[in-house]
C-alpha cells in the first residue's frame, strides 16, 4: 500500500475504493483515516474517508466502542453546561490538538479510561475545588470522524454540494413541529441548475469528460453513460473530416501496441462490445490507474441489502426514481463482468515516466484529464503506439502536446470489420447505436440507419432511430453527401418496413430534416430525382414514394400561405 503523502489528490479516493473491492475493508478505512488527518483541510481527504464507510457494498467491522478508552472518540458535558465536547484518544499516531485529538496518557484520557455513558469524570484538577464533566456519547474514533466529515460539509466546504444538510421539521402553529421542505427543493433546484450549467459548457466549449465528472462529482466512467445516455448531450469524439478518418486507421495498422483509455472502456461497455477486444492482434494497454478509476465505478456501484433512489427535475417537475436491490445488482454484476473482461484482455501497466514529464505540464495534465487520463497519453507516446480514446479534448491535448496518434471507438470497429475481424453487420449495428448515443461525429451509412430503424421497431421517436434521422438536419454534412445516404436508406426503408403508414412516417421525418437545412425545396427535388434514379424499372414503388414526398410538400406550402 503507498504512503499518503506518495499519492496525489485526486487518487485517494480511487485508491480507498479500490482496496474496498479488492476486499480490503479495514486496510483501506485506515489508508483513508491516515490521509484525513495529514490533509484535514483537503475536501479529497474527506472524500476518500467518506468513501471507506459508504453505505452501499460491504464495510470494515468496527467493534462498538462501550467504554472510553485508546482509539474512541468522547463526548461529554462540563457539570453546569449544556455544551458538548468531543476528545478522541488517538493511540496510534501522534496526536493533533486541532482535531480534538490527545494521546493515551494525557489527564483527560487516564479520566476517562473505562468510563460509560452517563458517568462523571474530572476534566480538571485544581487546587481547591475540581472541573467535572459526564460522558454522553462513546465512539469507534473511525466511526466519530466518518459522521464529523458528513455532519460538517458544508460549514467546511461550503462552495462543493456533495453533502447538504437541511432542515425539514419546523416549528408549526402553537408550537407544533412540521415537515416544511421548501429549503430541500430549493437545494434541489440548485443542484440541477449547477448540472445543467457545467453540460452546457460542455457542449459549447473544449472541456474533457473528467472535468465535467469532477464538477458533478461522479466517476468518469458513470459520466460517460449518463452523456451518452442523455437525450441532447452526448459525446464529442471526432472532427469527422475524411483526412482524420484515414489518419486513424493508418495509425491503428501500424501499430504495434493500442493504449486503451477510459472513455474507450465505457463506450465498448455501452456497445457490449467488450469482446471485440479479442479481435485485435496487437497487444492492448491500460493504465493502473484507468483500472484503477473503472475499480472505482465497481466499489460506488455496489450493492446493497437496501434501496436506492434519485431525485431529480423532469422540466418542472420533481421526479423520485427508485432503484431496487435487483436493479443495484444487476448494475454492480455488469461492471464486474466489464472489469474482469478488461483485466483479462488487457496488460496493466505502471507509468513511472509520468514523474519525468515537468511539473506544470504534468500538474495540468493531471487537473484536466485526471492522473489516469494522463497516463494514458503518456504511455501512447511510445514509438508505434496508438491511444484509443472517444474524448475528443483529451486526444487533442494528447497530440498537440505530446504528438501521440489516437484512434476512437468508430474507427478502431471499421478498420476490424474491413480486415474480416468482425462481422458487417455487428459493425453496422455498434454504428446505430454509437449514433443512437449521440457520439459526434459518427460516421453513417446506408446499413447503419438501417439498422437504427430495425432496432427501434422504425418508431421515428425511438432510440437509435431518433438520432439517426437527427442527421439529415445536420448542417456540418454537405447536402450532397446527405442525398447520397438518403436515397439508398430511403431504397431500404421501402424493402424493410412492411406497413406503409409506418414508412411513410420515416420518410416524412427525413423530409422535415432535409428542410431544416434552411436550403427550401433544392434538396427535396434533388432527392425526387435520386429516387427515381435508384428504384429504376421498379415504377410502381418510386411512384409511391414520390406520392408521399408530393403530399408532404403540398402540405408544407398550404401551411405557409395559410
Amino acid at each position: 500500500m503507498p504512503a499518503p503523502e506518495d499519492v496525489p489528490p485526486e487518487s485517494w479516493k480511487v485508491i480507498v475504493l479500490v482496496m474496498r473491492s479488492g476486499g480490503y475493508l479495514f486496510e483501506a478505512l485506515r489508508f483513508a483515516y491516515q490521509v484525513l488527518r495529514r490533509n484535514f483541510q483537503e475536501p479529497e481527504a474527506h472524500r476518500a474517508y467518506l468513501a471507506a464507510l459508504l453505505v452501499g457494498g460491504p464495510r470494515p467491522s468496527i467493534p462498538s466502542a462501550v467504554v472510553a478508552g485508546p482509539g474512541t472518540a468522547v463526548a461529554f458535558k462540563e457539570d453546569g453546561s449544556m455544551q458538548e465536547e468531543w476528545r478522541v484518544i488517538e493511540e496510534e499516531f501522534e496526536p493533533d490538538a486541532t482535531l480534538q485529538e490527545i494521546g493515551p496518557d494525557h489527564f483527560i484520557a487516564k479520566q476517562l479510561n473505562g468510563k460509560r455513558v452517563g458517568e462523571s469524570f474530572v476534566l480538571a484538577q485544581g487546587s481547591v475545588t475540581s472541573t467535572k464533566a459526564t460522558v454522553t456519547q462513546i465512539l469507534s474514533k473511525y466511526v466519530y470522524r466518518f459522521q464529523d466529515c458528513g455532519g460538517s460539509w458544508q460549514r467546511r466546504f461550503p462552495g462543493l454540494p456533495d453533502i447538504q444538510s437541511l432542515r425539514v421539521i419546523k416549528a408549526g402553529p402553537g408550537g407544533t413541529q412540521e415537515f416544511d421542505l421548501t429549503d430541500f427543493f430549493a437545494s434541489l433546484d440548485r443542484i440541477v441548475a449547477h448540472q445543467e450549467e457545467v453540460l452546457t459548457s460542455y457542449r459549447h466549449q473544449p472541456i474533457p469528460i473528467h472535468v465535467v465528472a469532477q464538477a458533478l462529482s461522479r466517476t468518469e466512467f458513470e459520466q460517460m453513460i449518463r452523456m451518452a445516455l442523455a437525450d441532447e448531450i452526448g459525446i464529442r469524439c471526432c472532427i469527422g473530416s475524411a483526412e482524420e478518418r484515414a489518419e486513424a486507421i493508418s495509425a491503428l495498422k501500424n501499430s504495434e501496441a493500442i493504449v486503451l483509455d477510459l472513455t474507450a472502456v465505457a463506450t465498448l461497455s455501452l456497445l457490449g462490445a467488450v469482446d471485440a477486444l479479442e479481435q485485435f492482434p496487437t497487444p492492448i494497454l491500460i493504465s493502473e490507474l484507468t483500472l484503477a478509476e473503472l475499480r472505482n465505478s465497481l466499489s460506488t456501484a455496489s450493492s446493497d441489502d437496501g434501496e436506492a433512489g434519485f431525485v431529480g427535475k423532469e422540466g418542472s417537475r420533481y421526479v423520485l426514481e427508485q432503484l431496487a436491490p435487483e436493479a443495484q445488482q444487476e448494475r454492480h454484476q455488469f461492471l464486474k463482468s466489464i472489469t474482469e473482461r478488461i483485466t483479462a484482455r488487457c496488460t496493466v501497466v505502471g507509468c513511472p515516466e509520468l514523474a519525468a514529464v515537468e511539473s506544470e505540464r504534468r500538474e495540468f495534465l493531471v487537473k484536466a484529464l485526471g492522473e489516469h487520463g494522463a497516463q494514458s497519453i503518456v504511455l501512447a507516446t511510445s514509438p508505434r503506439r496508438v491511444l484509443w480514446t472517444d474524448d475528443f479534448v483529451l486526444s487533442l491535448v494528447a497530440k498537440q502536446e505530446f504528438g501521440v496518434r489516437r484512434i476512437w471507438t468508430q474507427v478502431a470497429l471499421q478498420e476490424r470489420a474491413e480486415v474480416g475481424a468482425i462481422s458487417p453487420e455487428r459493425f453496422f449495428e455498434a454504428t446505430a447505436r454509437l449514433i443512437g448515443c449521440r457520439y459526434y461525429f459518427t460516421s453513417p451509412s446506408p446499413q447503419a440507419l438501417t439498422r437504427a430503424g430495425s432496432l427501434a421497431d422504425w418508431d421515428p421517436v425511438r432510440r437509435p432511430l431518433k438520432q439517426a434521422l437527427d442527421i439529415f438536419s445536420d448542417t456540418g454534412i454537405v447536402t450532397r453527401d446527405i442525398l447520397a445516404l438518403a436515397v439508398p436508406f430511403i431504397l431500404q426503408c421501402t424493402r424493410e418496413i412492411a406497413l406503409p403508414e409506418v414508412r411513410n412516417a420515416v420518410i416524412v421525418t427525413i423530409l422535415e430534416g432535409l428542410a431544416a437545412r434552411g436550403e427550401g425545396l433544392v434538396p427535396i427535388n434533388a432527392l425526387i430525382v435520386g429516387l427515381r434514379a435508384a428504384f429504376g424499372l421498379d415504377v410502381v414503388r418510386s411512384r409511391d414514394i414520390e406520392d408521399v414526398i408530393r403530399a408532404w410538400i403540398a402540405t408544407r406550402q398550404a401551411t405557409r400561405f395559410r
